[in-house]
């Protein structure tokens, strides 16, 4: 069949004929009426975390006595501009108020208002980090339709330099990385489902990787099929996947980073986005990475396959060492050592 779909004041409307299935053809004369606000709200928050990736961004926090968390988020390369709703992603843009959190932190309850519209000015500073938001979120929860007028500010966190010392601080320098999972095999649970991989890889060194890889389109079977894969930002078959998509917990492309736990959470220690190169499948299903990250840095990874003696066409920058120590991450740089947040441990 056949639809139009027409802006309207209120909405839009959709009109035209379909043809079902039980052979039955259907006029269609609909119309969508956007909720209004039933009262104004506004929210200032400030000491907001800020993420600026490659191809996106996201601001979030809580307010100080943790009742109110606002999170937005969007696609795009250039962060400064304005912003409406088709511009944001919903499921990372939405407002909690009246927060209730149990003994052990988690939520119990709590007012979500999901993004029925938004006008917003985001001003981006790269010099210093921070970002600024200001406009209105129309947001919905049930027939509580409140217009925010949001002034929200917030920085990309730094680790924290232990006062009065000077020595380097070990993550001030970017560095080409080259990691061995020597223990990786593929299995079942990395088919996400037929045509692709969703691989993920941790080892006892921390270190973690996904790499999200589109099989060929002769490829009947769920199983790792031989060959070289390009990295780029498509889902193209034969191609491993460089963008971001939707995670039950998260916006992720595919990556490698460090993975550090602390008071029994995970950090993000360090993350080399996988910006372009190549994913190459060998016939004994072992996975070689050469790729590079957004700032040219190389990246050389195998997993599965034993330790090999050497990673063709790769030179490394001299690094500090990294090792955990009874679950902790512990940096060791120029005979300095320094725990995931640069606080000198003796």
């Amino acid at each position: 069949g056949e639809v139009i779909i027409a802006p309207s004041a209120e909405g839009f409307t959709i009109t035209g004929a379909v043809l079902c299935f039980n052979n039955t053809e259907y006029t269609l004369n609909l119309t969508y009426t956007k909720p209004s606000k039933t009262r104004d709200a506004a929210l200032t928050l400030s000491g907001l975390e800020v993420n600026v990736f490659d191809g996106g961004w996201q601001i979030s926090g809580f307010n100080e006595d943790e009742t109110t968390y606002v999170t937005l988020a969007a696609y795009t390369d250039e962060v400064s501009g304005h912003y409406e709703e088709n511009d944001l992603l919903p499921s990372y843009s939405f407002i909690y108020t009246d927060i209730v959190l149990d003994e052990e932190g988690y939520l119990e309850s709590a007012n979500e208002f999901k993004m029925l519209d938004a006008d917003l000015d985001v001003l981006f500073n790269k010099a210093d980090s921070t970002m600024i938001i200001t406009g209105t979120f129309l947001g919905q929860n049930g027939e509580d339709i409140p217009e925010f007028t949001l002034n929200l500010s917030g920085k990309i966190p730094a680790p924290e330099v232990p006062d009065g010392s000077d020595e380097e601080h070990p993550y001030d320098e970017e560095v080409d990385l080259v990691h061995n999972f020597a223990d990786y095999t593929i299995d079942d649970s990395d088919f996400a489902e037929w045509g692709s991989i969703y691989v993920e890889a941790e080892d006892e060194d921390g270190f973690y990787i996904i790499l999200d890889i589109t099989l060929p389109i002769t490829a009947t079977e769920p199983v790792a099929v031989p060959g070289t894969y390009v990295i780029n930002e498509t889902y193209y078959n034969e191609t491993v996947h460089s963008g971001f998509y939707h995670a039950s917990y998260g916006i992720i492309p595919s990556f490698v980073a460090t993975l550090v736990e602390q008071d029994g959470k995970l950090y993000y220690d360090k993350i080399w986005w996988i910006v372009t190169g190549t994913v190459t499948i060998s016939e004994s299903s072992v996975i070689e990475v050469q790729a590079l990250n957004s700032k040219g840095h190389k990246i050389s990874c195998r997993l599965g396959g034993g330790v090999p003696t050497a990673i063709e066409n790769t030179e490394v920058k001299a690094a500090a060492t990294k090792r955990l120590v009874n679950g902790t991450l512990i940096i060791e740089k120029n005979g300095v050592r320094y725990n995931a947040q640069g606080a000198v441990v003796k």
